[in-house]
């Protein structure tokens, strides 16, 4: 167990140091659902921050790292899917029941659409919220202030009426619930600082993500990804064969 341990610490630290930066919004907006507003606050938070919380709240372990490649998988981050796999396979985790909270249907619609916003959307919203003097640059950062507000939720009058802000492909992405299989699981609701991860007992849904284009003003994470400045690469060592990760978590 100590060595597994030690191995997730590692995993941990390695996926922040590719969810540095730009890309530390992903995570957080990701997060949402899993994290009360307050461990969101304070300078200098980085994704290893919220990975210790997540643990902290029991959604995340080392022989429990579902929600990890869920992350990934959202974010189109093929280098955080590599270092998943691998440890997964290298450490033989094969747990099928476990306790975790799974983002939600509208999480995910939600997180597809931002990926496709463009044009005029970001300073439609702004407009529309009242958000100019908060010097807001960016839709992560401008639907966590919403989100924080409680001015965008998984509520039908509130969706659209911030779908309607869009173009017309993150519109879509958003309102199309067939997007996302809604039996994933019912809408998440905002946890408390006490709540954890007793409130799931359920399995991860598996998920296809489907390659899409991005405008060049969202941050983009994918295989040509490379490290944020400043930080070095992480070497994956190779395994001499293919990691599936439906068959070693789902088994």
């Amino acid at each position: 167990m100590t060595d597994l341990n030690e191995h997730f610490k590692d995993l941990k630290a390695n996926l922040s140091k590719h969810y540095a930066g730009d890309h530390y919004r992903l995570v957080k907006l990701c997060l949402y659902d899993h994290l009360p507003l307050g461990d969101f606050e304070g300078r200098g938070l980085t994704a290893h921050n919220l990975f210790n919380k997540l643990q902290a709240k029991g959604y995340i372990e080392p022989s429990n790292v579902k929600l990890l490649m869920e992350i990934a998988k959202l974010t189109e981050f093929k280098v955080a899917e590599i270092l998943v796999l691998e440890y997964v396979k290298d450490n033989n985790i094969k747990q099928t029941q476990i306790n975790i909270k799974p983002m939600s249907p509208y999480r995910k619609r939600l997180f597809d659409a931002l990926q496709q916003v463009e044009g005029d959307s970001l300073s439609n919203v702004i407009a529309y919220y009242n958000l100019e003097h908060f010097g807001l640059k960016n839709i992560w950062d401008v639907v966590f202030k919403l989100e924080s507000n409680e001015e965008l939720k998984d509520e039908p009058g509130k969706i659209e009426k911030f779908a309607s802000l869009l173009n017309e492909r993150a519109k879509k992405l958003l309102l199309d619930r067939g997007n996302c299989d809604e039996s994933e699981g019912a809408p998440l609701s905002r946890p408390s600082e006490e709540s954890g991860a007793n409130q799931a007992n359920q399995l991860l849904p598996v998920t296809e993500t489907k390659p899409k284009s991005k405008p060049d003003s969202v941050p983009r994470a994918n295989e040509d990804h490379e490290p944020m400045p400043g930080v070095a690469p992480v070497h994956v060592p190779s395994t001499g064969h293919q990691c599936n990760y439906n068959s070693i978590i789902y088994d």
